[in-house]
């Protein structure tokens, strides 16, 4: 292979990871996709990376300009140095805080209302399939019949729930 065709590999191939990446966060924040909850966290994947994804994108896309201009080495290391540092401190930053801003609204809303609850139900999710969970609460009215169903399964009714975190007890 040429130079010219490993510049190109490598722009080709952060583009189409950044968009890949600004899909899923568009997903995930919209609350199109929400399979990422029920992952383990890994080094390779870990579920904070829903926190800085966009970032990630930003810094891909960044990456093939940088790679596929013709920039001096020096003026690259410069940009990089100004640019690509702060972005991957900030990603390391975010990915640990997990700011609420950066948390999707489903997950808020069910942080709000059901904070205790949340280890029964990511359990009961696992346990039902991604796939159907994700069907199941597609919906504000989805999710909300089935934080019902997992405290009807585990009989907590509303007396109960109070002693658990329910701001509404």
């Amino acid at each position: 292979m040429t130079a010219k065709t490993d510049v190109l590999i490598v722009v080709f191939g952060c583009i189409v990871i950044g968009i890949i990446g600004v899909i899923l966060s568009i997903a995930t924040r919209t609350g199109r996709y929400k399979r990422w909850w029920l992952r383990k966290s890994s080094p390779i994947a870990p579920v904070s990376i829903v926190y800085v994804s966009e970032l990630v994108s930003i810094l891909l896309f960044f990456t093939a300009i940088l790679v596929g201009f013709q920039i001096s080495p020096a003026t690259r290391g410069m940009i990089f140095l100004y640019f690509g540092c702060p972005s991957l401190i900030l990603m390391v930053v975010l990915s640990i805080w997990q700011p609420r801003w950066l948390t999707p609204k489903w997950l808020r809303w069910l942080e709000a209302h059901y904070e205790n609850l949340i280890p029964l139900l990511r359990e009961d999710a696992i346990r039902m399939g991604a796939w159907k969970w994700e069907r199941q609460v597609s919906t504000q009215e989805g999710l909300e019949e089935w934080v019902a169903e997992v405290r009807q399964k585990h009989k907590l009714d509303e007396v109960d729930q109070r002693f658990i975190g329910d701001p509404h007890a």
